[in-house]
């Protein structure tokens, strides 16, 4: 019997391996590093009797790509934390269609209630999208009642290039039965045009406990809107505010001298107009 030692020598590094190549893309032989991109958000979410509705784009890859978005995934939370959020619901993506895309979520005795809500896309390779920047807004209640009302009146003075608003007897009813007077103040904005008709989008702000406005328009402050919106409106809506008007408060300087206007603010589910 042969029982002379062997020697057992093992490769190089890297010695006799060969190259493997991943077929993951038709195309470029690799799965793409290109992430598809998360849907914008169209029209926000504002809350109805039922439940939330928002609306968002469609995602268009560049050219060039070889993924093709397959679905859209929409995720909600009592939170404002993706991390933890629920898959609600999947639109298969449909060539064909054109235009924003309509999520509608029912939710029962949805009174006062108040939901994150997140959407991502999928491409055909199943990458999946960052999501986007959370939205949320308050249910409206059932059908028939009302999470909050406003009672008191806001008026206005103008000049050829400023609006005054001053707020008297304001007092919000809050959804959970609690009242807040809020304090008799004003608010000028300067810097605006002669002869033109202004949108003014006021909230109040629960967490501060102020009477707060919607910004990035004209004038000094930038309160002023050129026109009233619904993408401006629903900006009242997100969490921890309360809507003070349903489509924007308007106010007219004069092309000479000076002018005014006041309006009774009455109650209403989503805010009322005050004008």
């Amino acid at each position: 019997m042969d029982v002379t030692p062997r020697v057992i020598q093992w490769p190089q590094p890297y010695q006799n391996q060969l190259a493997i190549t991943i077929n993951n893309n038709q195309q470029t032989g690799r799965a793409s590093t290109n992430l598809p991109q998360a849907p914008q958000i169209a029209i926000p979410a504002t809350g109805t009797a039922t439940g939330f509705q928002f609306s968002f784009n469609q995602v268009v890859v560049p050219v060039g790509q070889s993924n093709v978005i397959s679905a859209y995934r929409v995720y909600r939370n009592t939170q404002n934390l993706f991390i933890s959020a629920n898959l609600v619901h999947t639109f298969i993506n449909n060539p064909s269609q054109k235009g924003p895309i309509t999520f509608t979520d029912t939710i029962t005795q949805s009174t006062g209630a108040q939901y994150f809500y997140w959407v991502t896309s999928v491409d055909s390779y199943g990458q999946e999208s960052l999501p986007n920047s959370a939205q949320s807004a308050a249910a409206i209640g059932s059908i028939g009642s009302t999470p909050f009302s406003i009672s008191g009146i806001m008026t206005y003075t103008s000049t050829t290039s400023s609006i005054t608003w001053s707020w008297t007897w304001l007092v919000i009813n809050l959804a959970d039965g609690t009242t807040t007077s809020v304090p008799n103040n004003s608010q000028a904005i300067t810097g605006l045009s002669a002869n033109t008709t202004y949108f003014f989008y006021p909230y109040w702000d629960e967490p501060t406990q102020t009477l707060e406005w919607i910004a990035g328009g004209t004038g000094t402050p930038a309160y002023a809107q050129s026109a009233a919106t619904p993408a401006l409106f629903a900006q009242q809506n997100y969490r921890n505010r309360v809507a003070l008007s349903n489509g924007g408060m308007s106010a007219h300087t004069p092309s000479s001298g000076s002018g005014s206007g006041s309006g009774s603010n009455g109650g209403g589910g989503g805010g009322h107009n005050i004008f």
